[in-house]
């Protein structure tokens, strides 16, 4: 008898240009930067390599046109009646600046009503360890037939040891606080994602540890494609 196991590859590719790089409300570097990234999956199994390259200098955080900082995501991903969920592992390289890797292991779950409500947490596994705990809510506004504004808030908390290790030995508490506006729109067949994000520290102790890039407007536009 023979076996035959039929390949069924779906993936994805997109492309992120933002005005700076700020990440879990810590801001990462002041300069634009362009962010890849490329998923391939099959069966709810997918993998991801993401990265955040800087294409200006306007600080001591990375050169120009060098990774600073490359993510590799193993995910499972699917739905029972109106929940999602995923789960995974993601490894962090930053190989043009700390020279080091962290490890993480996370799960999210959505649901299917309004303002999609959902939930992820993280915990570090290798270099930082930690829960990092986030709650959000997203809603889309039609404006036309084909025109939608796509609205979102989060609210994220994590552990003294999360933040012993990001922002100066503060204890656990609320760290950012998110609210961002996206527009896709279509361009002769080109898919355009033009967005504005405010992203600021929550809790004092926080803020004191990161001092005083604990508020920042962050402007950007995106676009993928799918196959």
């Amino acid at each position: 008898s023979a076996m035959a196991f039929e390949l069924d590859l779906k993936g994805s590719v997109s492309a992120d240009i933002f005005d700076k790089y700020v990440w879990r409300g810590q801001q990462v570097g002041n300069q634009t930067v362009i962010q890849p990234s490329a998923t391939i999956g099959q069966d709810g199994y997918s993998f991801n390599v993401w990265g955040n390259m800087p294409v200006t200098k306007n600080d001591s955080s990375g050169k120009p046109w060098n990774f600073q900082e490359l993510n590799y995501i193993f995910d499972y991903s699917g739905a029972y009646e109106k929940f999602s969920y995923s789960g995974g592992f993601i490894i962090y390289d930053y190989p043009n600046t700390l020279n080091m890797t962290a490890q993480e292991i996370y799960g999210t779950v959505g649901y299917d009503t309004f303002l999609s409500p959902s939930l992820e947490i993280y915990k570090g596994t290798y270099g930082v360890t930690g829960f990092y705990i986030k709650a959000a809510i997203e809603h889309s506004l039609e404006l036309t037939e084909t025109l939608s504004l796509d609205l979102g808030s989060s609210l994220a908390w994590a552990d003294n040891q999360y933040n012993k290790t990001y922002f100066g030995g503060a204890p656990a508490g609320f760290n950012d606080f998110i609210l961002s506006a996206a527009l896709p729109i279509d361009i002769g067949g080109v898919p355009l994602v033009p967005s504005l994000s405010y992203v600021t520290l929550v809790d004092d102790k926080v803020r004191a540890g990161h001092g005083p890039k604990s508020d920042n407007w962050i402007l950007g536009i995106g676009s993928a494609i799918e196959f």
